[in-house]
């Protein structure tokens, strides 16, 4: 059988109208993970009220910050845990001498190129570990949710 010009054009017509009316849009929906750009690690292993929370390196303005810190001290029930302002708790301390804490914050100027943050424990000394992840910008939409339920011991 002898294919006309014609009906080439038609088939390649053919071609695109399927690609263009389905693969394009199986492209689209297909999800969009938020990239980790980075992670920090520290901690403080005398009893203090001041800890130096390590943020990782690289950090711009419009990345989600998000700490998450543990706690112990016989004593620390009756204490507060202040990040510095503008960071969001996230899950909050509830626990008795196991305490755990996560904060979040979309990056602003003051953490851009810092390489830490203090967070304070009133007047109650503390041992602290932290981990500290930045997703990047324009890789995440919204603010992060959490659903905890009891002690974090």
């Amino acid at each position: 059988m002898k294919t006309t010009f014609t009906t080439t054009i038609i088939k390649a017509l053919v071609c695109c109208a399927i690609f263009f009316a389905f693969i394009i849009p199986f492209q689209e929906l297909q999800a969009q993970y938020p990239v980790v750009a980075g992670t920090a690690t520290s901690y403080e292993s005398s009893n203090v009220t001041s800890h130096d929370v390590s943020l990782p390196a690289n950090v711009q303005v419009g990345d989600l910050l998000i700490v998450s810190m543990g706690f112990r001290d016989r004593t620390f029930t009756a204490t507060t845990v202040s990040f510095p302002a503008g960071w969001t708790a996230l899950v909050p301390r509830i626990a008795a001498t196991g305490q755990g804490v996560v904060y979040y914050k979309v990056a602003t100027t003051t953490e851009a190129g810092a390489s830490t943050i203090v967070v304070e424990t009133g007047t109650v000394d503390a041992r602290s570990a932290h981990q500290v992840y930045r997703i990047q910008s324009g890789t995440y939409s919204g603010v992060p949710e959490a659903a905890y339920s009891g002690a974090m011991v």
